[in-house]
């Protein structure tokens, strides 16, 4: 494919997208936009540990990060949906008995990192200990 095609192709679905989007945001209801922003911010501060700590810190293994972005992501949904009586998303706060009403994006990310780092520590320190033939 020549590099003119691809702009070309690039340049349509950009437009594509563009009036798709423009679309979403006259025809359906705000409450559903409300409920998609509320759910949408909860789910990409789970990706935080999986991508930036997951690049800077050496330590951490993919294993772990993997099932910390899931635990986090399932934790999250699960928590909104509870909040909000599993009906339409109005809030985002979860009322824990210690501590009150925390964001719900906050506790799930807690999950998350505990999970990352936790197991990470749990893999390196068993890694460790089983010795290794000579490869």
């Amino acid at each position: 494919m020549s590099a003119s095609s691809e702009i070309r192709i690039t340049k349509i679905s950009s437009t594509i997208f563009k009036f798709v989007a423009l679309g979403f945001v006259f025809l359906v209801p705000a409450t559903y936009a409300i409920s998609l922003e509320l759910l949408g911010v909860i789910l990409i501060i789970q990706i935080l540990p999986a991508v930036f700590f997951g690049l800077y810190v050496k330590s951490l293994r993919k294993e772990p990060l993997i099932t910390g972005l899931i635990v986090g992501i399932f934790s999250g949904i699960v928590m909104i949906e509870y909040t909000n009586h599993f009906g339409a998303l109005t809030s985002s706060l979860f009322n824990i008995p210690i501590f009150g009403s925390l964001y719900v994006a906050v506790v799930a990310l807690a999950f998350n990192l505990i999970i990352s780092f936790g197991g990470s520590s749990i893999l390196n320190r068993r890694s460790k200990a089983i010795p290794r033939l000579g490869y």
